[in-house]
């Protein structure tokens, strides 16, 4: 549904793939789900992957911050909303909101997307794109704007896993889509831990067939440091409060 203030929902009903052993919907799942969300209103929009490419343009996820309060369980249905909050710079800032049906608030993220020439990879200006583009100032986190994070250094002796990048982590863009990330750093969470809050920055793509390294410190109980890096040097790092 989309409303007269460019707002989007639509409700999901929590699939058991979308879940973790807890059969709660999983990090990775709930980041698919913001995806598919945004796709469906970017669709409705005319400015989605399909509008762009027609100019040899594609969106890309820059930098994203996620608040978890309570994760669903599977077989539950959830309300996902999502706006553009408007352009910061080269950023088109974009938030999503889930709620229960009842209206309770389970999770919410605030992303800054930007569009790259897919000839050149070079970062392209938005003004053709968002002119006259309807957007809502709420936001739906306590953060509203991101900005480059503050990570702690760390060597090869932090690395938590190796392994080469498979075609099923790819996506029509030809890299690594960016949920698989979020999937890498829930799958290397210190034990016992849950993620609360997590702020992403993609550095660099990551191409089919290069080799990963994800290395991961915890300065502190409550809160981990992670940098992953491919063939070509760093592509991702997150800062984590976990609970």
């Amino acid at each position: 549904m989309l409303d007269e203030n460019n707002i989007y929902s639509n409700e999901f009903f929590i699939e058991s793939y979308f879940c973790d052993w807890t059969d709660h919907l999983s990090m990775w799942g709930l980041s698919r789900l913001l995806q598919t969300v945004a796709e469906e209103h970017t669709t409705l929009t005319h400015i989605c992957y399909y509008d762009l490419i027609k100019n040899q343009k594609a969106w890309v996820l820059s930098r994203m911050y996620y608040q978890v309060f309570d994760m669903p369980h599977y077989g539950t249905k959830v309300k996902i909303a999502t706006w553009s909050r408007g352009v910061d710079g080269l950023f088109d800032v974009r938030d999503f909101l889930v709620t229960s049906l009842e209206g309770e608030k389970l999770a919410a993220a605030t992303a800054f997307w930007v569009v790259i020439d897919v000839n050149t990879r070079h970062v392209s200006r938005l003004n053709d794109i968002m002119d006259g583009y309807i957007h809502n100032s709420i936001c739906a986190t306590d953060k509203e704007r991101l900005t480059k994070l503050r990570m702690l250094p760390m060597d090869e002796t932090f690395c938590v896993e190796r392994f080469n990048v498979k075609p099923s982590m790819l996506d029509h863009t030809g890299h690594v889509n960016n949920c698989e990330y979020i999937r890498w750093v829930d799958d290397n969470l210190p034990e016992g831990k849950q993620i609360k809050t997590i702020e992403v920055a993609y550095v660099a793509e990551t191409r089919p067939g290069e080799k990963v390294e994800i290395r991961r410190c915890q300065p502190d109980a409550d809160t981990a440091h992670y940098q992953i890096f491919n063939t070509r040097g760093s592509s991702f790092s997150a800062i984590v409060s976990l609970r």
